[in-house]
């Protein structure tokens, strides 16, 4: 094909030179446009609607259709910044669950289309059939000899630009342009062709916005072609925010018997199976990364807090835990060093994090690279750490303030996901219904070693209000019957029994339980076997009370 009839084409954003511009093939550089009207503005001529506003235009083209007399810019030359050869825009899918804004959404800013003839063309009347998939226009101009550079000297004959009006066949618009200058003057190498634009109407789910652009010449009544037809990519979509919520590396936390009060961290796989005492262990990383995708006004990266993502809340929740020991100072529940500090129920099951302000900053990957939020928890050093028997379980939940936008939780299933669980080094065990001292019933604790080591039994006595009788102590076994334990050491396969006399004794010689007490049995062995028992001294009826709720309950 001849060079003097094909075409390049370019949507640009930055202030055009012809050496943009490949012979023989149509370039795309993406385009947004700030548009010059001022009477200082030189060269250019705007084009018209072949029917002004009429019905089929406004389908196509949006409420004001392509009438410049409705606002539009009066001749002035685009100027352009920020270019990106050969990339559409890419807008946050973030911003189309419910209809669409117009793209860029700045009264001031618009895209454009530019085309440049290659070679002389040698007829006066030239056409465009352009296909829109995927969108609508609001068309703010057309414009003819578009001559930046200034690189031919026939600005004077900018060529009468016309627009025929569009039909929509589903997602596409289609629409013509017409082009005509004097005989004497045809189409030619200097001459430069620009529509501007904004998008409606875009629908992130279908893809990118796509113009097709065909082009011809009639001769003789008929239609010849002109150009290669060309599919550019003006506008694509992606997910501008990706959040991940994941448990700790470490596994499963646990509590060290002798206090009860610290933990003993399991440390990653990386480091091998190393324990290490700490007030403090990490629960999970909350993390976020923005990929640079634009907000509707195609300039700004789409972002927490900015005007077209503007929050009415971002709330992480962490149930089904035990916050009691951390609940007061110098304990914490925190995300990304106590940059944002939790608040508990009143039963220190729930924590929850109110990230509103913050989440943009906290889980950033930029100031923090590949750290996020940690979410860790930090005990005070005096109160007991709960173990409880389920796993703590986060979620987060983000909503928009536009009702227009995707409110989204993560996980995305809108369950929430297990944290590490915070376990007893070793083995716990409660038996209830302890009997005061001077009552007819009393008890009589079985404690028999499963394992092949010899280690202590400690227990801590509290009464039915839960005020401690006695802090954790070393259990002696009373020598009934001739079984062992009596020097505080129970012996692999041994059994020991703790009598209601040896609890006195360990409480200062009487025991107050307000009632009915229990009793924490805690030691570093993995398996032991308690049975409780309650004899009535007047009748000498012994009763197990090993199982059940007010029994024996072990965790190992």
């Amino acid at each position: 094909m001849n060079l003097k009839n094909k075409l390049a084409v370019a949507i640009t954003t930055a202030l055009l030179s012809v050496g943009s511009y490949a012979a023989g093939g149509l370039t795309a550089i993406t385009t947004m446009a700030d548009i010059d009207d001022s009477a200082a503005a030189v060269g250019g001529t705007l084009g018209t609607c072949a029917t002004s506003n009429s019905a089929a235009t406004e389908d196509a083209f949006g409420a004001n259709g392509c009438d410049s007399a409705d606002g539009n810019p009066d001749g002035g030359i685009p100027t352009y910044t920020d270019a990106v050869i050969g990339t559409p825009v890419t807008f946050a899918t973030e911003m189309f669950n419910v209809g669409s804004p117009t793209l860029p959404s700045t009264s001031t800013d618009h895209f454009a289309v530019m085309y440049q003839a290659i070679g002389d063309i040698a007829k006066a009347t030239f056409f465009f059939d352009f296909t829109l998939t995927n969108a609508k226009f609001n068309l703010a101009a057309l414009y003819s000899n578009y001559d930046i550079a200034k690189d031919c000297a026939d600005n004077a004959n900018a060529a009468a630009m016309t627009i025929h009006p569009g039909t929509i066949d589903g997602n596409k618009v289609t629409f013509k342009v017409e082009l005509t200058k004097p005989d004497a003057n045809p189409v030619g190498s200097c001459d430069k062709f620009a529509l501007v634009y904004t998008i409606k109407d875009a629908t992130a789910s279908s893809g990118a916005v796509n113009l097709k652009a065909e082009t011809y010449y009639k001769d003789s009544g008929q239609n010849r072609p002109a150009g290669i037809t060309d599919d550019i990519d003006i506008a694509d979509f992606a997910a501008a925010i990706s959040i991940t919520l994941t448990p700790s590396e470490i596994n499963d936390a646990k509590v060290l018997s002798e206090t009860g009060k610290e933990y003993v961290k399991w440390k990653s796989s990386v480091n091998g199976d190393v324990y290490e005492t700490s007030d403090k262990v990490t629960l999970g990383v909350l993390k976020l990364v923005n990929g640079g995708v634009k907000d509707s006004t195609a300039k700004n990266d789409f972002t927490f807090g900015n005007d077209d993502a503007e929050l009415t809340s971002a709330t992480l929740v962490i149930s089904e835990g035990d916050f009691t020991a951390a609940a007061t100072a110098p304990g914490r529940v925190t995300v990304q060093e106590a940059a944002v500090n939790a608040t508990f129920d009143a039963e220190n099951k729930t924590a929850t994090f109110d990230l509103t302000s913050t989440i943009g900053n906290i889980t950033d990957g930029v100031t923090a690279p590949n750290v996020g939020g940690i979410i860790e928890m930090a005990v005070d050093g005096t109160t007991d750490i709960g173990t409880p028997e389920n796993n703590p379980c986060a979620l987060l939940t983000v909503d928009y303030a536009d009702s227009n936008m995707k409110d989204f939780t993560v996980p995305e299933s809108g369950a929430c996901i297990d944290l590490p669980r915070i376990i007893p080094d070793g083995t716990i065990c409660q038996v209830g219904i302890i009997p005061n001292t001077g009552q007819n019933d009393k008890i009589s604790i079985l404690i028999t070693n499963n394992t092949n080591d010899d280690d202590v039994v400690k227990g801590t006595l509290y009464a039915q209000d839960g005020t401690e009788v006695f802090p954790l102590t070393v259990l002696k076994g009373d020598g009934h019957n001739g079984i062992g334990g009596t020097d505080g050491v129970l012996k692999a396969g041994q059994t020991m029994r703790v009598s209601a006399d040896s609890l006195a004794e360990l409480a200062g010689g009487t025991m107050d339980l307000k009632g009915r007490g229990s009793l924490r049995i805690t030691t570093t062995l993995s398996d032991i076997e308690v049975m409780a028992f309650i004899r009535d001294s007047s009748t000498n009826i012994n009763s197990n009370v090993s199982t059940g709720a007010s029994g024996v309950s072990c965790v190992n």
